[in-house]
């Protein structure tokens, strides 16, 4: 945590990365960690790269996560997006594999969390 005057503090998380070039301009750089800056007083959605980075959602995937995090229904995401309730809800069945979690409002809560992430290339040298 980062305190702040006056703001909720910044939730800091620094975790290692193993061989990784994923998110390097070169190929020849690799990244050993991934610092992950939250200000919880910025609440938004998360975008659909750092879906696609976090949980390996496809592109998909992120759109019917994105909706469902807005508060929309299985059955108003078919419609806007034009496919089957039955398409939905089997991506909703993949998503929740991916990201371990067993219930919609448990997703909401898990990308509401991650919503502040952003994806930074490593400061070259």
């Amino acid at each position: 945590m980062v305190s702040r005057l006056t703001r909720p503090p910044l939730q800091v998380l620094i975790t290692p990365v193993r061989n990784s070039t994923a998110f390097t301009l070169c190929p020849a750089q690799t990244i050993s960690a991934i610092a992950f800056v939250v200000d919880p007083s910025q609440r938004q959605r998360p975008t659909q790269d750092i879906l696609r980075a976090l949980f390996g959602l496809t592109p998909a995937e992120c759109r019917v996560a994105l909706l469902l995090c807005d508060g929309h229904a299985p059955k108003a995401i078919a419609g806007t997006i034009g496919v089957s309730v039955e398409t939905v809800r089997s991506q909703i069945k993949s998503i929740f594999s991916k990201t371990g979690v067993k219930r919609q409002g448990e997703l909401i809560r898990l990308l509401q969390n991650n919503s502040g992430l952003s994806i930074h290339p490593e400061p070259s040298l």
